[in-house]
């Protein structure tokens, strides 16, 4: 509560998206903490009418939730340091082929996510590991909520001192104009989506020098990712 409101004084100007930040952080958080209660109610009240398979699915679905929960908490937290300017970033040796894939295994515990295809040939580069995980699931949420078809594929490469990755998904309906339009912070019940997911991904890969951008071409969206490494 305090960071937020330091926020809040410190950048006057930036106070509506803050605020419209914290109200669709409360409805993005609804989704998985509904579904949390509702596996931890099954699993108290049906607990001997399960089989070992079922209560492992349900763990495994409070697992992932609980996940969810904690990228939003921390969506939220970035947003607050960026709009204070206090972000402050923890940058290691990355691999980043290896955070992509992880990041796909873990997406995968949802029978009904798109799977990540990947290709690059990055190695590792210098960078904030936890912020590049942040943009990143930012960028595949998007594309399973605005494009409806097929894999989502995730390509990089390091070229002229810059990591350069684009993910992208065939079937979006959206222009360039409504693409781009997702990386402003939208109020809860203004659509699909997180709503403030892309915002921070846009404001913590600004704090390092980088910039993001999306386009649709020949039906596909695709997200725009350049950081200096």
């Amino acid at each position: 509560v305090c960071l937020f409101e330091y926020a809040r004084r410190r950048r006057q100007g930036a106070r509506e998206a803050l605020e419209t930040i914290v109200a669709a952080s409360a409805h993005d958080i609804r989704s998985p903490l509904t579904a949390m209660k509702g596996f931890g109610y099954a699993l108290e009240k049906r607990w001997d009418a399960m089989s070992d398979a079922q209560r492992v699915m349900m763990l495994q679905g409070i697992v992932y939730d609980a996940d969810r929960m904690d990228t939003i908490v921390r969506q939220l937290v970035d947003a607050a340091r960026v709009v204070a300017g206090s972000l402050e970033l923890f940058a290691e040796q990355v691999d980043v082929a290896r955070l992509v894939v992880d990041l796909g295994e873990h997406l995968r515990r949802d029978p009904d996510h798109p799977a990540l295809e990947w290709r690059g040939e990055v190695g590792t580069v210098m960078l904030d590991p936890s912020r590049l995980r942040t943009t990143l699931l930012a960028y595949f949420e998007a594309a399973v909520w605005w494009a409806r078809e097929g894999d989502i594929l995730v390509e990089a490469e390091r070229r002229d001192g810059l990591l350069r990755v684009r993910v992208s998904r065939a079937g979006c309906e959206l222009d360039d104009a409504g693409a781009e339009a997702l990386f402003v912070p939208r109020k809860p019940g203004t659509g699909a989506g997180s709503k403030i997911g892309l915002f921070v991904a846009r404001g913590v890969v600004g704090v390092q020098g980088g910039r993001t951008w999306a386009e649709v071409t020949g039906g596909r969206l695709v997200f725009h990712l350049e950081l200096p490494v």
